[in-house]
């Protein structure tokens, strides 16, 4: 699916760095930068773990669903969730939106920094543990992306670099 708008979505697993290198994107190409997990926390007035522990890994999933499939902005730069993959109009939505890009990082860092932070608000369906999380979204995160970045080998300045590269590479109007 091509999108119809000239923006850039980031899809990744927790921690990978799409907030982060979000804002830097954003900055560089002069867009506005949106953070899905921070739209969620604002229209529920809750943090994200707050708002998975009360309503549940299923509902909360409902809930990211309907909220991404409503987002409607041109040239601007997606932070999604990391669970946003599970959710079938959400990623509709955000193909429509713009190029999806992949920030990826080791099944091993995932694990060590999202225990770093426990309240980080992660969607863990009963029975798995961290790393069947982030094996089942692998293939998600797979069949979504037009690009991948391995954030884990790059710094943020040359992760931004290399989507620029892409971006250069697609012939987007963004640069």
């Amino acid at each position: 699916m091509e999108a119809k708008n000239n923006g850039i979505v980031l899809i990744g697993i927790a921690g990978a760095g799409k907030t982060t290198l979000g804002k830097k994107i954003a900055e560089k190409l002069g867009l506005v930068h949106i953070d899905t997990d921070s739209l969620i926390e604002a229209y529920y007035g809750n943090s994200l773990q707050n708002i998975v522990d009360d309503h549940g890994a299923e509902n909360f999933l409902a809930i990211e669903n309907a909220v991404l499939a409503q987002v409607d902005m041109k040239n601007v730069v997606i932070s999604t969730g990391g669970s946003a993959v599970y959710c079938v109009d959400a990623m509709k939505r955000m193909h429509e939106l713009g190029t999806v890009i992949h920030l990826d990082i080791p099944c091993d860092e995932f694990i060590k920094r999202v225990s770093a932070t426990p309240d980080r608000g992660i969607v863990v369906k009963a029975g798995f543990s961290l790393a069947d999380v982030w094996q089942e979204r692998q293939a998600l995160y797979e069949k979504e992306r037009k690009f991948v970045i391995n954030t884990m080998s790059l710094s943020v300045e040359e992760s931004l670099n290399e989507v620029l590269n892409y971006l250069k590479k697609i012939k987007s109007t963004l640069i």
